[in-house]
């Protein structure tokens, strides 16, 4: 039954369209294939937001997850969060850095605080239970609100 719901929950990531972002391109791939292996089977990158924002207005696929780092040359995440709060973003964001963990809390309650859905907060380097943890979250919101976001 485990191994079951398991292979289920995976099956759901496979349905969801996630976006990484990180200037660093070593882990930008890294998180891509976690992502892959996880089963899921849309995944776009961007290596910086300004990238990320024009995938973003630019296409008409659905992005459930943006997992992006904080700490990024030019616009820094807590700049991306707000202009994915400007643009009403409904998905679930998740937080990566290699800074303190301090920082990582204070953006996730700033990320809060704009009104964006923060599924996460990762130390680098990223772990993959904490990959499947966030994602889990995601596609269940994805499963209650239906096929349409």
């Amino acid at each position: 039954m485990v191994i079951d719901e398991a292979a289920g929950r995976e099956h759901e990531f496979a349905r969801l369209g996630v976006l990484v972002v990180d200037d660093d391109e070593f882990m930008l791939e890294v998180v891509r294939e976690l992502l892959t292996g996880l089963g899921v089977s849309e995944v776009r990158s961007a290596s910086d937001a300004e990238n990320a924002l024009a995938l973003i207005d630019s296409t008409t696929e659905s992005t459930d997850v943006i997992v992006f780092d904080l700490n990024m040359y030019g616009m820094h995440g807590t700049e991306l969060m707000r202009q994915l709060a400007s643009r009403h973003f409904a998905g679930g964001i998740v937080l990566m850095s290699g800074s303190s963990e301090q920082l990582l809390t204070l953006a996730v309650e700033l990320g809060r605080d704009l009104g964006l859905r923060v599924l996460a907060s990762l130390r680098k380097p990223v772990e993959l239970a904490q990959l499947r943890t966030a994602l889990e979250s995601a596609a269940a919101d994805r499963h209650l609100r239906g096929s349409n976001g």
